[in-house]
C-alpha cells in the first residue's frame, strides 16, 4: 500500500451504514527521527550535498584551539557560530596520496570526493554524491550543480572525463528548475504534459530490445550500453514523475525570477550570485526537485579577485609575502574570511524553510570541504572539512563519527612542519566531540627560513620526477621548509607548466621516461622560459639500509645549470 496520508480513513458499509474508521501514527508518516511529519502527512526526505570552496585555510584563524564540544571559534569561523550546534568541524584528515602524484588544486579535492587520489582529471568516478544520489533522488532533476565564480566547472562525476554541467548564472538556474516543466505541488489542477506521454512510449518500446543487445556484445560494449542505459533510466525516471502530480508542499511559494547579474569572478559579484542561488536551490530542495546538489562557491584554484585587479586569490596564496606583525598573508586571509561568509548564506537559505518540527538544513546532510590545507604548498593534510544538518536525525552533528589524522596546529605549526617549539600529533581532530589520548611528541627541530625573492613572495619550486615514493618525500620535504611546490610525473607538460606561472627552481630527474633531464635542460637553456636556477639529480630510492646502499647514494653524480 502505498501514498499513505495522516488523513487517510478505512471506509466501509455496516448494515446500510458507511462506517470511518481513523488510523493511528504510524513510522511511514514521520520524519527520520521519528518526531514530526509534514502538514501534508508525508513523509519528510533527506537531502544531500556538498559545498566547496578554494585554496584551503589559514590554519591559525581556522582550525579551533580546543577539542570537545565547548571549543571557542577562531576567527574564520565566526560568521558561523549561530549554527555552531549543527555543524560538526573536521580537522586533521589527510588524503594519503599512497604514491600518486599530487596535481595542485586537484588530488585534494577528487580524493576526498571519491577516496582515490588521482594525478590528473581522469577521476576514478563516481563520486560520493552521485552514489547517494543513485539511493536517494528520485525525484525530477538527479542532482543539480552549481558554480557561483563565473566558470563552468563541476566536481560531480558520474564516468571519468565527464562531470556532471553546472549553471552559473543566477537566472540561467531559475529557467532550469522554475521555468519550462515545473509542475508547482500545490497547484489545484494537474495535467500531464503530452509529449511526456509520447516520450514513455517510445522509450518503453526501446527498453524491450536492451537484453538482447546487451547478450549479444562483449564486456567492454556493455559496459559501455550500460553507461548509456542510466541515462535513458533516469529520463524515464524523470519522464515517469512529471506524469504524475506531485506531493503537496507545505509553506512552498513559487520564487520570482532574479535579476540579471553580472556572472565573473569579481568578488562581490560571486557573493550575490551566491545567495541567489543558494535561496533558489533551498526552494528547489524543499519542492522535491531534487534532493542531491553540489555547490561550488570558488574553484579549487580560487580565481576570486577584488574589483579593479588582476590578482586573483590562487595567486596571492603563491606570490604575496607573509606579514611579519600578523605572521599570515593578509590579502590570502582575507578571501578565505569571505569564503566562510558565503558558506553561512548557504547555510541561512536552508534554515529559513521550515519543514516539519524543524528546518529545511535539518532534513539536509551538507558536507563542505576545500581542495587544500595550506594553498601555497598544495598541502593535502589536515584539509579543512565541515558537516552542516542532521539528515532528519541520522547524524549528532554534536557527537560526529571520529576519523584518524594529523591535525594543522594554532599558529601555522604542522606536526611535520619543522618549525621549531613542541608540536603534538592528535590522533584525532574532529571538534564537537571528546578528544582521544594523544600521541608522543614529535621531535624538535630548528625553523628554516625559505628563500624569498627580491620582489616579494616565496621561492616557487617546480619537482619533475617519475617515481611516485620519491616524488611525494621530495614535495612533502621541500613543503615542510615553507617552499611553494609543484609536482609533475614526467617532462611531456614541462614547457605548459612553466608558460602557465612563474617558477624559480626546477628539480629534474635525469633518467625521466621518453626524455631525459638533462634534454630537458638544454632544450630550455637554448630558448624555452628563463628560470633562475635548474637542478638534474640521479638520486634513486635503494632497497637496502646498509653502508654499502649508503655509499652508493653518495656517489650518484648530480649536475646543475643555472641560467644568467
Amino acid at each position: 500500500m502505498s501514498g499513505i496520508s495522516r488523513r487517510r480513513f478505512l471506509r466501509g458499509v455496516l448494515g446500510g451504514t458507511v462506517v470511518t474508521v481513523g488510523l493511528p501514527i504510524l513510522n511511514c508518516l514521520l520524519d527520520d527521527s521519528g518526531r514530526a511529519f509534514a502538514a501534508t502527512g508525508k513523509r519528510i526526505p533527506v537531502r544531500f550535498g556538498t559545498w566547496i570552496w578554494g585554496c584551503g585555510m589559514i590554519d591559525r584563524l581556522w582550525v579551533p584551539e580546543q577539542e570537545g564540544t565547548d571549543y571557542a571559534l577562531p576567527p574564520h569561523l565566526e560568521p558561523i557560530a549561530p549554527y555552531r550546534d549543527r555543524i560538526a568541524v573536521l580537522s586533521g584528515f589527510d588524503v594519503v596520496l599512497d604514491g600518486v602524484p599530487n596535481k595542485p588544486h586537484v588530488t585534494g579535492c577528487l580524493g576526498l570526493r571519491t577516496g582515490i587520489p588521482t594525478p590528473d582529471l581522469e577521476v576514478k568516478a563516481p563520486t560520493l554524491d552521485v552514489l547517494v544520489a543513485d539511493v536517494i533522488a528520485d525525484t525530477r532533476f538527479r542532482s543539480i550543480e552549481v558554480c557561483s565564480a563565473g566558470i563552468e566547472r563541476s566536481y560531480s562525476y558520474r564516468d571519468a572525463g565527464s562531470p556532471n554541467p553546472s549553471e552559473t548564472s543566477p537566472l540561467a538556474l531559475y529557467r532550469r528548475i522554475f521555468g519550462e516543466g515545473f509542475v508547482d505541488p500545490n497547484a489545484a489542477d494537474f495535467q500531464p504534459d503530452p509529449r511526456d506521454l509520447v516520450h514513455k512510449s517510445v522509450l518503453s518500446a526501446v527498453s524491450e530490445e536492451r537484453r538482447a543487445l546487451l547478450a549479444a556484445v562483449g564486456a567492454e560494449d556493455r559496459h559501455r550500453l550500460d553507461e548509456y542505459f542510466t541515462a535513458l533510466r533516469e529520463l524515464e525516471q524523470k519522464i515517469a514523475l512529471q506524469l504524475e502530480p506531485p506531493a503537496p508542499v507545505e509553506n512552498f511559494q513559487k520564487p520570482e525570477p532574479p535579476p540579471e547579474t553580472p556572472v565573473d569572478a569579481e568578488i562581490e559579484h560571486v557573493l550575490e550570485n551566491h545567495r541567489l542561488m543558494a535561496q533558489l536551490l533551498a526552494r528547489a530542495l524543499q519542492a522535491n526537485q531534487t534532493r542531491v546538489f553540489n555547490v561550488l562557491f570558488s574553484d579549487t584554484a580560487s580565481n576570486l579577485r577584488k574589483p579593479g585587479t588582476s590578482s586573483t586569490h590562487h595567486t596571492l596564496t603563491h606570490e604575496e609575502p607573509v606579514d611579519p606583525e600578523l605572521g599570515y598573508q593578509r590579502e590570502v586571509a582575507w578571501f578565505a574570511a569571505r569564503s566562510m561568509e558565503a558558506w553561512r548564506d548557504f547555510l541561512d537559505a536552508l534554515a529559513a524553510i521550515p519543514e516539519g518540527d524543524g528546518t529545511l538544513l535539518d532534513h539536509c546532510l551538507v558536507f563542505a570541504h576545500s581542495d587544500c590545507s595550506d594553498a601555497k604548498a598544495h598541502a593535502v593534510e589536515g584539509i579543512p572539512m565541515m558537516v552542516a544538518g542532521s539528515a532528519g536525525g541520522r547524524i549528532r552533528t554534536r557527537l560526529p563519527p571520529q576519523g584518524p589524522g594529523r591535525r594543522h596546529l594554532p599558529g601555522g605549526a604542522h606536526p611535520d612542519a619543522g618549525h621549531g617549539g613542541e608540536h603534538r600529533s592528535l590522533g584525532y581532530a574532529v571538534h564537537g566531540d571528546q578528544p582521544p589520548p594523544r600521541r608522543a611528541a614529535r621531535l624538535k627541530r630548528p625553523c628554516r627560513v625559505p628563500w624569498r625573492r627580491p620582489e616579494g613572495g616565496w621561492m616557487r619550486i617546480l619537482l619533475v620526477e617519475d617515481d611516485p615514493q620519491l616524488g611525494d618525500t621530495v614535495r612533502r620535504a621541500l613543503a615542510a621548509e615553507g617552499y611553494a611546490v609543484d609536482w609533475l610525473a614526467d617532462g611531456a607538460g614541462l614547457e605548459a607548466a612553466l608558460a602557465c606561472e612563474a617558477v624559480d627552481l626546477l628539480v629534474l630527474d635525469v633518467r625521466l621516461p621518453g626524455r631525459s633531464g638533462i634534454d630537458l635542460l638544454r632544450a630550455l637553456r637554448s630558448g624555452g622560459p628563463r628560470i633562475a636556477g635548474a637542478v638534474a639529480h640521479r638520486l634513486r630510492r635503494h632497497r637496502g639500509q646498509g653502508a654499502r646502499a649508503r655509499r652508493r647514494r653518495r656517489r650518484l653524480p648530480h649536475q646543475t645549470l643555472r641560467d644568467g
